[in-house]
């Protein structure tokens, strides 16, 4: 993964990685299958367990193209990719979450849209898991963002940013507690009138009464619900 200047802002440039993770979906629905993120992992690292086997997946042209990242790497890239809805995570039967591409993925395959992540989004991600639990458990016990960030001397849109990664990876978050349904209710028009899913025009477009953190947990609701 190369480092890139955006804005003054260190970024990674993960697009011919995510061209992989997606591509090794796209083999997947070519076939009329769905399979989750840890599957995919193992795919494009080359493993040859009884699965793998099984649905002849060695014979892809994705399998083993992933070998020079660790788990973790990719891992983070699907984490990326579905924070910013590059990709879908839908739940079948047995409340089984599998990936499926949508129209942003296409664009990334196609080299139309490049994947970018800032180094403080892998940094936060990086931090133990202890850390993203005892968010989780206070949001639980009912104290809101604010409360949370105080407690855990931190601010308060980082707390909300990792509330939405906790929504995009199942966990149950109320986010009635930090944005009025009202307010839900305009942002998702937001999005649905711009068709996009920048924060910066949908921050506009609402008139800049909801802060991105607020837009986040959001956008990460309608992205799991999808």
């Amino acid at each position: 993964m190369s480092t890139v200047i955006d804005n003054s802002n260190l970024r990674l440039d993960w697009t011919i990685d995510a061209q992989k993770f997606l591509s090794c979906i796209a083999r997947f629905q070519q076939r009329g299958q769905n399979f989750g993120i840890n599957y995919t992992i193992e795919v494009l690292r080359g493993l040859k367990n009884q699965d793998v086997i099984q649905h002849g997946h060695c014979e892809l042209s994705t399998y083993g193209i992933g070998r020079e990242r660790s788990v973790e790497d990719w891992r983070l890239l699907a984490q990326w990719l579905l924070f910013q809805s590059l990709v879908q995570e839908d739940r079948q039967r047995g409340n089984k979450r599998v990936l499926q591409l949508n129209d942003a993925s296409l664009a990334v395959m196609r080299g139309q849209r490049p994947v970018l992540c800032p180094k403080g989004w892998i940094a936060r991600q990086s931090k133990s898991p202890e850390y993203a639990h005892d968010i989780l458990t206070l949001h639980l016990h009912g104290l809101s963002a604010l409360e949370i960030a105080q407690i855990r001397n931190s601010q308060e849109p980082t707390i909300l940013t990792r509330l939405s990664e906790l929504i995009l990876r199942g966990e149950e978050i109320d986010i009635d507690r930090e944005v009025t349904q009202e307010g839900q209710t305009e942002i998702m028009q937001a999005f649905e009138t711009l068709g996009t899913e920048s924060l910066r025009n949908i921050y506009d477009h609402v008139d800049r009464k909801y802060n991105y953190g607020q837009i986040r947990l959001v956008l990460a609701k309608l992205q799991f619900v999808q």
